[in-house]
């Protein structure tokens, strides 16, 4: 089984989090600002979930972002 050198979150998952998380905070504003405008739950997560997958995707992995494989003593092998 293949561990990460650090227990601290990869790049890409730490992009991606900041990129729900603000879709959420803007979705929030522009229904503040424009009342009326009507964006539905399925919207929203549509939204969302291609926002973070794009973060995702486009974040590159940094150089502590390596993994360890098993029996192969403590020589990283860097992913991406």
């Amino acid at each position: 089984m293949n561990r990460m050198i650090s227990s601290r979150p990869t790049a890409k998952v730490i992009g991606s989090t900041i990129a729900a998380a603000l879709t959420t905070v803007v979705i929030a504003v522009i229904k503040a600002i424009w009342p009326d405008l009507v964006i539905s739950a399925e919207l929203q997560g549509a939204i969302t979930t291609i926002l973070t997958f794009a973060a995702g995707y486009l974040t590159p992995p940094a150089d502590a972002d390596r993994i360890q494989r098993a029996g192969e003593g403590s020589d990283p092998v860097k992913i991406g």
